[in-house]
């Protein structure tokens, strides 16, 4: 066989071959215990069902990238790649392919406009906040804000609150 069928995916059979759908499933009761007594098949929704949630879903992650001895690129890091287990099965032989993962263009014009927003931010000149004058603190922080006492205090040091 040369390089194009190797390409092709004329070895996947042998290469995937250690990386059966129970192994996954392994994985996946190794990051939530709980849930044993579940029937995961390869079209099970794992995310939108809440069976992954998102605390477990970076330890799903490493636990792919320990158990497989792979490196999972961010720009993979989406919840589609990692809906069923058919999901997760295709993304990981895109990383084992050194393939690129393919990214939305909607996380595209997320990072856009994360970037802009981040540039705009930074560009803004310092805001500097005056400085309040020990009345000016009391009457706004004080948890007697309406209470009679506050008000009695406040008019016998010569301080006006509220209507007067």
């Amino acid at each position: 066989m040369n390089k194009n069928e190797y390409l092709a995916g004329a070895f996947d059979k042998y290469i995937y071959a250690n990386m059966p759908a129970d192994s996954l499933k392994e994985v996946i009761l190794e990051v939530i215990p709980n849930i044993g007594h579940l029937d995961i098949g390869q079209d099970t929704p794992l995310i939108s069902s809440g069976i992954i949630d998102s605390f477990s879903f970076i330890s799903l992650i490493t636990a792919i990238e320990k158990r497989f001895g792979l490196k999972i690129p961010h720009t993979a890091w989406r919840p589609e790649n990692f809906e069923t287990l058919a999901d997760i099965t295709k993304m990981i032989k895109l990383v084992r392919k050194q393939d690129i993962v393919p990214v939305s263009a909607e996380s595209d014009d997320i990072e856009k406009e994360r970037a802009d927003s981040l540039s705009r931010l930074m560009k803004q000149p310092p805001r500097i906040l005056p400085r309040q004058t020990l009345a000016e603190y009391l009457i706004n922080h004080n948890p007697l804000k309406y209470s009679a006492v506050y008000s009695f205090l406040f008019r016998i040091a010569g301080i006006n609150v509220g209507k007067r």
